[in-house]
């Protein structure tokens, strides 16, 4: 599946927005098909889902929420430190951090490997 068709599974509003190609071009800069292998598409997918949540609805926000009013509307967020990561901020986010732990890791057994990798 292409990361739109997977977006539209798992996030329609996400699938019907106007900007619904930068997000994932975005979310292509930030993912390597190198680690993520077949998986490629769908870390695509959930790192664009992640985006938009955080975008619409947090409204860019950081942090979790540490107080919410319903009288006049009032919200906090506490600062990201509260937190490891930003990608435990959604669904989608915390998606993706188990599909990275499952994606093997490319190791090096030789030094000249490795610096090999550095050009």
């Amino acid at each position: 599946m292409s990361p739109l068709e997977i977006i539209t599974v798992l996030r329609p509003s996400l699938a019907s927005d106007a900007n619904v190609n930068n997000y994932i071009t975005l979310a292509t800069q930030s993912v390597s098909a190198t680690f993520y292998g077949a998986n490629y598409e769908l870390a695509i997918a959930l790192l664009a889902c992640h985006t938009h949540y955080l975008a619409v609805t947090r409204d860019g926000s950081p942090g979790v929420v540490t107080y919410q009013g319903a009288g006049r509307l009032m919200q906090s967020t506490g600062g990201l430190g509260v937190i490891r990561d930003d990608l435990e901020l959604s669904n989608y986010g915390m998606q993706l951090q188990r599909l990275k732990m499952q994606s093997p890791r490319r190791g090096c057994s030789t030094s000249s490997e490795v610096m090999s990798m550095f050009g």
